[in-house]
């Protein structure tokens, strides 16, 4: 019996967790082969045995017990990892308790309020506020985060103490909060936050000639845009233009975004733009450069998103076809084009935000049309890099990009007056066009997907290379 006291639990409970982290997707397997969600103790056993993990009679006993088997003595076996990251917070509240003893006078105590800066405007209830110390590592706030919050869609947490710098604010698995900036006060009054130290900003002697060269520009924007003007006063001429960038762009997107893609942000001036598209050897004039940069910029604000070129150019030819539309005249198109549809975020619906909503579209809407519409009636969203796709199952190859209308996928129209009804999805993207947040859409099921179900790295490159979708 004294295998059964609190130093042989704390030893089994890092030995079991040590075990899991190395054989997760093996005990995942093994065990659904029995075919059922609720194990018995003695089906419990042989599955672990089966494994050959490395559990005398008394600890396969003591790991059944922690798993809280219920009046029929049957356990969940999902949650195989959840109790054990209990059972190690507990362990380590009480170790961190025992060895330091912090009393309330000492000035150790912090009020620390967790929150994920992308999700604050949906107003969920993933903000909490905690008492810890200055001494608490990356790793133990990690878990405190996971059992506090255990509807996260995902366990691949990053910790950071300032937004607006978070590469370099980093939390690690083993620096405390002492270590970053954090000081702590007595437990009757602890810091509620931390003291930061904004620095001047120091120009380095490019930026100060960057600076320079955009005074320079704005001088010369004035001739520029009067010759804009007169270069595409004929239809002929605008239609040229068009077909002549497009062209260009098919041929030169791949070395177009690696070039911009240089400066490290996705927001660049008017010099930053040109000098670039000087850098390609494009074959436009300064003219003709300066009118793709007015189009990225039609509000005239200097900065400008260079992935939304091919989005800029139709959006500038749809602009000219409205303007020479001849508004007396009706086109008669075929009307059958209507549909009625529910966009939906799968990794949002988890957490209950309000992501979801209808709209009356037609079958001629582009990936581009539908990003701005997403953005339009879900305005708190805060980022936007998102994909869309209209099957969550297969997303990587239901990807709608920016210049694809939706008669090209399985969706049927019907007339203004009775639409016909669909879904859509849209979903955070991290960085790539199909890598989105999406990682398991039932959130009764914790198993990780297998690895023939993720799309492998040549997939996502070679989409890449090929368009750039509504992800901006």
């Amino acid at each position: 019996m004294y295998k059964r006291d609190a130093a042989f639990r704390n030893d089994l409970v890092d030995k079991a967790e040590a075990w899991y982290l190395k054989h997760e997707k093996r005990y995942m397997n093994t065990v659904k082969l029995i075919g059922k969600e609720m194990l018995s103790r003695v089906e419990f056993n042989l599955a672990m045995r089966h494994m050959q993990a490395p559990f005398d009679d008394v600890e396969l006993y003591l790991l059944y017990e922690m798993l809280e088997p219920n009046e029929m003595g049957e356990v969940e076996f999902v949650k195989f990892a959840e109790v054990i990251l209990q059972q190690y917070v507990a362990k380590d509240s009480m170790e961190n308790t025992l060895l330091q003893m912090p009393s309330e006078e000492s000035h150790m105590w912090l009020l620390l309020t967790f929150r994920i800066p992308s999700l604050d405007a949906f107003d969920t209830t993933l903000t909490f506020e905690a008492l810890v110390t200055i001494h608490h590592t990356g790793n133990m706030l990690r878990r405190l985060i996971l059992t506090k919050k255990d509807n996260l869609p995902s366990h691949s947490l990053i910790i950071f103490t300032d937004p607006a710098r978070y590469t370099s604010t980093v939390i690690r698995c083993n620096e405390q909060l002492c270590e970053v900036g954090y000081s702590g006060g007595s437990k009757s009054f602890p810091h509620e936050e931390k003291e930061e130290i904004i620095p001047s900003k120091i120009l380095t002697p490019s930026e100060r000639i960057l600076g320079k060269l955009e005074k320079l520009a704005k001088r010369d924007d004035k001739v520029l845009e009067y010759k804009s003007r007169e270069y595409l006063s004929t239809w002929s001429a605008y239609e040229q233009f068009v077909a002549q960038v497009e062209k260009w762009y098919d041929k030169n997107s791949k070395r177009y975004m690696r070039y911009m893609s240089q400066y490290g942000k996705d927001v660049i001036s008017e010099v930053e733009f040109k000098t670039v598209m000087r850098d390609l050897h494009v074959p436009f004039t300064d003219v003709q450069v300066h009118i793709l940069f007015m189009w990225l910029d039609p509000k005239r604000t200097g900065q400008v998103e260079f992935s939304r070129l091919y989005e800029a150019l139709y959006a500038a030819l749809y602009k000219r076809f409205a303007v020479d539309d001849d508004h007396k005249t009706m086109n008669i198109e075929y009307q059958k084009k209507w549909i009625r549809m529910t966009f939906k975020s799968p990794t949002c619906d988890l957490l209950e935000m309000p992501t979801t909503f209808e709209a009356l579209i037609h079958l001629g809407f582009t990936g581009a049309m539908l990003t701005e519409l997403i953005r339009a009636r879900v305005p708190a969203l805060a980022t936007r890099n998102f994909v869309i796709f209209t099957d969550h199952s297969r997303y990587s190859e239901t990807l709608v990009h920016c210049n694809q209308r939706l008669y090209e996928f399985e969706y049927t129209g019907g007339p203004k007056c009775a639409p016909k009804e669909g879904t859509i999805f849209y979903e955070f993207s991290m960085g790539h066009i199909d890598c989105p947040l999406l990682l398991n859409l039932n959130p009764k099921e914790k198993q990780r997907p297998e690895e023939s179900e993720v799309p492998g790295q040549q997939d996502a490159t070679s989409t890449v290379a090929k368009d750039q979708t509504s992800s901006d």
